[in-house]
């Protein structure tokens, strides 16, 4: 039974550490096929999804650059105890340096359009 030694008696619960906690699930390298689907995904949503905007929620922090995007918001959440990043990506043609720091995203200027 859960909780009990073998005897029955009622064992005393571990209190792992809080570093504990947040590192159980830190991988040390990236399996490649991991990096190979994140790099693939961000390639689609560059060439389908111009002018969209892309939320992704994720405990990663290190996924936009695993995607080749840069980010456009990174809002902290929590799911649960789980520290969390929900990233928004404005998607747009050529490279994000090109563009101006004044510019608007496509999407942004089809709706301000239809007002």
């Amino acid at each position: 039974m859960r909780g009990r030694s073998p005897r029955g008696e009622l064992r005393e619960p571990k209190n792992r550490g809080h570093d504990e906690d947040e590192n159980a699930f830190i991988r040390a390298q990236p399996d490649p096929a991991d990096q190979e689907f994140f790099i693939s995904f961000g390639n689609a949503m560059k060439q389908r999804f111009l002018g969209w905007r892309a939320y992704v929620l994720t405990s990663d922090r290190k996924l936009p650059g695993l995607l080749r995007l840069r980010e456009s918001t990174k809002t902290p959440l929590f799911n649960g105890t789980l520290e969390c990043r929900l990233f928004r990506f404005d998607l747009i043609a050529g490279s994000v340096r090109n563009r101006p720091a004044a510019a608007e995203p496509v999407a942004d200027q089809a709706l301000d359009a239809k007002e």
